[in-house]
């Protein structure tokens, strides 16, 4: 891949590692791209990729690669954005300024096209900003209940700060306490084994030095010492134990005043914590407003100004007319007689529009389904895997190639078919922990999903089984300002990198 240049709007250069990141990404999906020529997921990350890289070549050569799928697949207007971005790079380029042309546009809507492709982009930054206000707001509303909460020493805030000062005072008791009883229990062996050894070791001195002067006598002497143990023990054990109780009690008003002293302190931090947290939400909350009154402005003055150029496209005796109708031969326009009071502008449809075919046909069928179509298993095969399913909850896909009755590539090909979307393999893959960190652990564990990589507003996400409508909407919640993009990968990678990252 040689880049020719540098388009216009195309990022200079990268950092060295994201610069290493982008380009093995730009790999990986360039051979994805020969195995799905027409999914414009991978031209789409292509073509963000290459920006940020600043390969200019490159760029121009996924976006006219991107209008052509469009093309094909009936979305003129979408062709036209792209022909409109290629344009920009190289307005000497013929070629697509022919196909322009061939669709129903000429040079004068080029304007206006990067002008739509610029309110569209605005829009979705608008839509995505107001579900970041929404939660700047949840979380400040969230921290300001629970630092009032604790000022007043109310809530189950207050509850569970209180509880935790008071565990953590009773767990320092507990432990001088059994400190306390074990010195009990290993004290009195060892204050009467010292007794002993002193009595025993004076008991044979005097025999040794026949202090008495007289043998038997220095005997009869040493042994009365020794008789003596017991006595002099207790009244040992007394004088120590006394002694450790003494300290005992001093360690434990210690710990009570240092409790009483403690507590304000601890309470306050607790309280000055949550009034942090409330002040940083505040600031969140003003940073998102703020960001949001700046794309306000910029929505209103590109709507203007695309709303000013149809009213001069749109007069009667006018032959350029701007808004144009994908169900219209090229070369027709729709028009109306006013301009109209808000732009439609036509949404995009990666996930069908432009898949390959085969993948069009299968997707929404059932895995079991695709397998038998395709001879992969036997309906017996299949109907064991379900039985197993309902037992183990684990996807009839694994089970299939655990028991040997289907190969792994084969339940991939048929998962793409029934997804809609191409085989993303992750095994030489460096996973950004950006994205690992966009989707939280148990969501991604609940659904078998890798997220792989952030490219511009784009999350790509690998996921072992496809997932429902109402799954993704669940996932998209917990990915604000994202795009998320899905890709098929098996299990046996996702579970290595999933381990990897996630640990």
């Amino acid at each position: 891949m040689q880049s020719q240049g540098a388009a216009q709007g195309v990022s200079r250069e990268a950092p060295s590692t994201e610069k290493e990141q982008l380009e093995r990404s730009a790999e990986m999906f360039e051979m994805i791209l020969q195995t799905a020529p027409d999914d414009t997921q991978n031209y789409l990350a292509l073509k963000e990729i290459y920006r940020q890289l600043g390969m200019g070549g490159d760029f121009k050569r996924i976006v006219k690669g991107l209008a052509g799928v469009y093309l094909n697949s009936g979305q003129r207007h979408q062709a036209a954005r792209e022909y409109a971005d290629a344009l920009e790079f190289d307005p000497t380029d013929e070629e697509v300024a022919n196909k322009l042309r061939e669709i129903g546009y000429d040079s004068a809507d080029l304007p206006l096209l990067k002008a739509e492709a610029g309110l569209k982009e605005v829009r979705r930054e608008y839509e995505q900003k107001l579900k970041e206000l929404q939660e700047a707001e949840r979380a400040f509303a969230k921290a300001t209940e629970k630092a009032a909460d604790l000022r007043e020493g109310q809530g189950e805030e207050s509850r569970r700060a209180l509880r935790a000062i008071e565990e953590e005072t009773e767990r320092k008791t507990q432990h001088l306490i059994e400190e306390h009883q074990q010195w009990l229990r290993e004290g009195h062996t060892e204050v009467f084994k010292r007794v002993a050894q002193n009595l025993k070791k004076e008991a044979d001195r005097i025999i040794e030095t026949d202090q008495y002067g007289k043998i038997s006598k220095s005997v009869k002497e040493a042994e009365r010492l020794l008789a003596s143990t017991d006595n002099v023990f207790q009244q040992e054990w007394r004088r120590v134990r006394e002694e450790r109780e003494r300290e005992f009690r001093d360690e434990f008003e210690a710990l009570n005043q240092e409790k009483d002293g403690e507590f304000p302190s601890a309470w306050q931090e607790i309280v000055a914590s949550a009034e942090r947290d409330q002040a940083a939400a505040d600031r969140a909350l003003k940073e998102v407003k703020g960001e949001l009154k700046k794309l306000e402005r910029e929505l209103s003055e590109k709507e203007k100004l695309l709303k000013g150029n149809n009213r001069a496209n749109s007069g009667p005796d006018s032959s350029n007319v701007f808004l144009k109708d994908d169900r219209s031969p090229p070369g027709r326009a729709v028009a109306s007689s006013s301009a109209p009071e808000s732009i439609e502008l036509p949404e995009e449809d990666i996930t069908d529009s432009a898949i390959p075919r085969t993948a069009r046909d299968d997707a929404g069928k059932a895995l079991g389904a695709i397998l038998l179509q395709d001879g992969l298993v036997t309906p017996q095969q299949l109907e064991e895997a379900i039985a197993r399913q309902e037992k183990d909850n684990r996807p009839v896909g694994e089970i299939l190639v655990e028991s040997g009755y289907a190969a792994e590539e084969d339940i991939i090909n048929a998962l793409v078919g029934q997804a809609g979307v191409p085989y993303l393999p992750l095994a030489n893959y460096e996973i950004s922990e950006e994205a690992t960190m966009a989707i939280p652990k148990d969501l991604a564990l609940k659904y078998s999903l890798m997220p792989v990589d952030k490219i511009g507003g784009s999350l790509l996400v690998a996921m072992g089984i496809p997932l429902s409508p109402e799954q993704k909407r669940e996932v998209q919640r917990h990915v604000l300002g994202m795009k998320v993009t899905y890709f098929i990968s098996s299990w046996s990678e996702i579970k290595a990198r999933f381990e990897q990252q996630y640990g």
